[in-house]
């Protein structure tokens, strides 16, 4: 049973990620740019290869790395490619929505 145990956990830990990683954003907006993100690509601090050589070399550090590497994500402009998106209804989503929105209106 004492492998079992380390597969299982192992097991949980990739599901708990895997959830993480599918939950639904909300549309986003650039503060950079303005420009409206529906679905932005996410980048991460840290490295892929390390993740997989601390794999190899043992399943826990490897897992600590993996869930520091996923809790760092943040939503990019698919725009300017930029890490500076906010909610767009958030108080300053709307305010720069309504700000770009009014200055492509003719006069």
């Amino acid at each position: 049973m004492g492998n079992h145990g380390g597969w299982i956990l192992f097991g949980v830990c990739l599901l708990v990620l895997f959830a993480v990683a599918m939950r639904d954003d909300p549309v986003r907006i650039c503060t950079r740019c303005h420009a409206v993100n529906k679905d932005p690509k996410t980048g991460m601090h840290g490295s892929g290869w390390v993740t997989f050589w601390l794999l190899c070399i043992g399943i826990l550090p490897g897992l600590v790395y993996m869930a520091w590497r996923r809790s760092t994500r943040t939503p990019i402009c698919q725009s300017c490619g930029q890490s500076t998106l906010i909610p767009i209804d958030s108080p300053a989503g709307v305010e720069i929505s309504r700000k770009t929105t009014s200055e492509r209106l003719p006069h």
